[in-house]
């Protein structure tokens, strides 16, 4: 989930909600 809360830190209000919905996603790292 890493990379992808990279790319949604620009969004800025994105990284809240989008952060936590890729985080639910199994990503082979620890949340």
């Amino acid at each position: 989930a890493t990379l992808i809360q990279n790319l949604n830190i620009g969004e800025g209000a994105l990284i809240r909600a989008g952060a936590t919905v890729v985080e639910d996603v199994p990503s082979g790292e620890t949340i």
